[in-house]
Parts: structure tokens; C-alpha cells; sequence
């Protein structure tokens, strides 16, 4: 038999004080998963941009040492004073011809294709740009390690690249000398 002291509104109350658990139970559930796919989609979203980081990082240092070997093959000839050279993507803007320097091939099908400038925020795309110039001392005339009326030449590279959502850029100071041409750093 039923006990009469267990029917009527308290019974139903404690129904309805279990259905709101179950809600609220339900409901906190729900947002521990949706802030656990959220933190893991940043994670991943992290993580790819630390990897596109690292590739732009790495054409970035390839593309000056194929400056350097441009220069030492003649290639790419060092600039006049005040005339930089610019090159984007392996052409030099000035004179439209081809320089083996930031023309990279994509070892693997997956790589973004070679674009002439950084694109917008969810497009991809690949390139480098370079400019080599002339250092010049504060009165306007183009520097050797001893200063004017040095043989030698100082050269500043400076290096952009875009992989993917990454941007990387690089410097580097050369020394040309009548009989080689090194990076100083």
C-alpha cells in the first residue's frame, strides 16, 4: 500500500526539482563540450600557424642565401647607390627578368600557389619579396667596412615572405670584397 503522506504537491515537486537537475545537468554538459571543441579547434588553429611560421621562417633564410649566391654567380648584379634592386617572387621589378632568388618550388602538391603579394585573411598563397641596397654613411655615399673610399661595399638585404597566414621577414648585411661576397649576420 501507499502511504498517503506521499502523494499530492510535494511528490510532484520533487518530480519537477529532478527534471530541472536533469536540465541543468544536460545543459552543462553541453557547454563543457562546446568550450572543449572550441579550445581544441584553437589549439589546431595554433598549431597550423605555428608550422606556416616555420616554413615562411625557413624560405625566409633560404631566400637570402640564394641572394648571396646570386651575387657570387653574378646573377644578380650588386646595386647602384641610391638603386636598390627589388625583386618579388624571382623576378626584378626594374628590369623584369628573371633572378634565381626567391623562386622556390613546392616540393610537395599541397603547398599554396606563388602570388606577388601577401593575400587576405583566409585566402592562400605563397611569395617572397627582396631588396638589396647599397649602405650608405650619413653623407649619403656608400659604405665599405672602413667607411668612404672603401673598396668594399655593404649590402642590405631584406627579406619578406608569406606562406599561407604566416608573414616572416629576415635581414642580413653583406660584405662584397673584390674576391668574395659573406654574410656579417
Amino acid at each position: 500500500m501507499s502511504d498517503p503522506g506521499d502523494s499530492g504537491p510535494a511528490r510532484r515537486g520533487d518530480a519537477g526539482l529532478a527534471v530541472l537537475i536533469v536540465i541543468a545537468v544536460t545543459a552543462a554538459l553541453a557547454a563543457l563540450v562546446t568550450i572543449t571543441a572550441l579550445a581544441a579547434a584553437a589549439s589546431a588553429a595554433a598549431a597550423a600557424y605555428r608550422a606556416q611560421s616555420v616554413q615562411a621562417s625557413w624560405l625566409a633564410e633560404s631566400t637570402v642565401s640564394q641572394t648571396v649566391a646570386a651575387l657570387r654567380s653574378g646573377a644578380l648584379a650588386v646595386p647602384q647607390v641610391g638603386a636598390p634592386r627589388r625583386l618579388i617572387n624571382g623576378v626584378d621589378m626594374a628590369t623584369g627578368s628573371a633572378v634565381p632568388v626567391g623562386a622556390v618550388a613546392a616540393p610537395v602538391a599541397s603547398w599554396p600557389p606563388v602570388v606577388g603579394a601577401p593575400l587576405a585573411a583566409g585566402e592562400s598563397g605563397r611569395g617572397t619579396a627582396v631588396r638589396v641596397a647599397r649602405v650608405l654613411g650619413p653623407d649619403g655615399e656608400a659604405r665599405g667596412l672602413s667607411g668612404g673610399g672603401d673598396p668594399d661595399v655593404l649590402l642590405e638585404v631584406a627579406v619578406d615572405v608569406w606562406f599561407r597566414s604566416a608573414r616572416v621577414s629576415a635581414r642580413a648585411r653583406l660584405l662584397v670584397t673584390p674576391t668574395e661576397i659573406r654574410r656579417l649576420h
